[in-house]
């Protein structure tokens, strides 16, 4: 249960900086925008520690085939292959990570011994990338459990506890600044699943979900309470005709 920085940055150092001698080794996740640097004895540059969009990086090429793929630092492009020789590195090695069967990132490895993956190196590579993978994919499930208990399945919207757990944090908070709350109730709501059956009622209560978020300011909470009840957490109100 450690949290996934520690244990991503436990299992890169045992294995890809003490067992395969990787003076530095990336985790990078390019669709979260995360660069996950798990361990390493070098400053790296931004270039050498992020997605490198727009360059031919071999860790860009890895996870576009899917396929591990080991580049010596003279074939890199440039700025890669002069911040690479700065730092002492003579190889990088990049194996594509997936989690849940899907493309996760990839895991690189900085090399400064001049020499390419033989047999032990791809199987001690392989585990780090599965063990690595089952990781991602913890982390993925706890966002998808904490989305659910938090978050209305019908509109996307905070769901009642999330609602009333912020507006505690926010009057707990106490800054002097005044917390509004609006209550909406729908009228007439009933008739419409009575009519035409909850299938259309139910693309009402979406439709009043994406006009209550395009309505309220960037920090303020829209949620549904239940039924035809939604609610809005509004920050900072000078007073109720503000509202």
């Amino acid at each position: 249960r450690a949290p996934l920085e520690e244990t991503v940055a436990l299992l890169s150092k045992v294995m890809g900086a003490e067992t395969l001698d990787g003076a530095s080794v990336v985790l990078l996740e390019p669709e979260r925008g995360v660069c996950r640097r798990s361990v390493t004895s070098f400053d790296l540059s931004p270039a050498l520690r992020t997605d490198a969009q727009g360059l031919d990086a071999p860790w860009r090429k890895a996870m576009d085939g899917g396929s591990p793929l080991w580049v010596k630092v003279g074939d890199l492009v440039e700025p890669l292959r002069a911040e690479a020789v700065e730092a002492g590195f003579s190889w990088c090695w990049a194996w594509p990570v997936r989690a849940t069967g899907e493309p996760a990132g990839c895991l690189v490895l900085w090399r400064a011994a001049d020499e390419e993956p033989d047999h032990t190196c791809t199987m001690l590579l392989e585990n780090l990338v599965r063990i690595t993978g089952l990781v991602l994919e913890r982390e993925q499930q706890e966002r998808r459990l904490h989305y659910a208990a938090t978050h209305d399945p019908l509109t996307q919207l905070a769901n009642r506890a999330s609602f009333f757990e912020r507006l505690q944090d926010a009057l707990d908070r106490g800054n002097g600044s005044r917390v509004g709350v609006l209550y909406v109730d729908l009228d007439r709501f009933k008739p419409v699943n009575d009519t035409f059956g909850h299938g259309v009622g139910d693309q009402v209560l979406r439709a009043v979900a994406r006009r209550l978020v395009a309505s309220v300011r960037g920090d303020e909470l829209v949620a549904r309470l239940g039924g035809d009840e939604f609610a809005v957490l509004c920050h900072s109100v000078e007073g109720g005709a503000t509202l």
